[in-house]
């Protein structure tokens, strides 16, 4: 994939969990939500693994084009923010209509 191809963060909100933060792309990523509520749901795939790959990531929501991460209690939202925005941008935009 071409740099101009890339899937970007665009923003990224609180939410009312301290844990969770949603990042919002730049491209569609789904078509539909895909949950994996703990790192070993993740393995294999190509669009999770990633995710699970940066220290303190525990549950991950894709859905269209956001993203919501909720990490573990004791990891800082700093590191695992930088891992996510690496990880977003190893992400294919999903083809129209798909």
């Amino acid at each position: 994939m071409s740099e101009a191809e890339s899937v970007q963060v665009l923003s990224v909100e609180s939410t009312p969990n301290p844990n969770a933060r949603k990042f919002n792309l730049s491209a569609s990523v789904s078509a539909g939500p895909r949950s994996f509520r703990s790192p070993e749901e993740g393995v294999g795939d190509e669009q999770a693994a990633p995710f699970f790959a940066v220290p303190g990531v525990a549950v991950l929501l894709i859905n269209g084009s956001w993203i919501s991460v909720n990490k573990a209690a004791e990891a800082d939202w700093r590191t695992v923010e930088r891992g996510v925005r690496a990880a977003v941008a190893s992400l294919s935009p999903t083809a129209e209509g798909q």
